[in-house]
């Protein structure tokens, strides 16, 4: 059978069931004032988030955060790829910015990244 096509039909339990592929995005420049869970509100608005892992000023890859530590930039996986490359969108856009000042200046999407990959190559 040609692209997966099996000549039969799906019942409704397998047409609601969607996988979602996550999206991961990175973020630069997050300003001195605004800690983890600030950033965590912040985004939550736009897609639930399974991980978050920042810089340290001082650019060592920490998974533990110390309180009063300062966050260069970080890198945040969604459940759902979609929410990843809609946010830098949004945050480009003037009508955004005029109504709400995000806690970072730069939001990119990074395409066909794994997790685990990432994660090694940061460590």
């Amino acid at each position: 059978m040609k692209n997966g096509y099996t000549g039969r039909k799906k019942n409704s339990k397998e047409k609601n069931l969607k996988i979602h592929r996550p999206g991961i995005l990175f973020l630069e420049g997050i300003s001195p004032n605004i800690g983890v869970s600030g950033i965590t509100v912040f985004l939550k608005r736009f897609g639930d988030i399974k991980r978050i892992f920042f810089f340290n000023s001082s650019r060592s890859f920490s998974i533990v955060h110390k309180k009063g530590s300062k966050f260069i930039s970080g890198i945040i996986e969604f459940t759902k790829k979609m929410d990843a490359k809609r946010i830098p969108l949004i945050i480009k856009s003037t009508n955004y910015k005029s109504c709400m000042k995000a806690p970072f200046n730069k939001a990119f999407y990074l395409k066909q990244t794994n997790w685990k990959k990432l994660v090694e190559i940061l460590k």
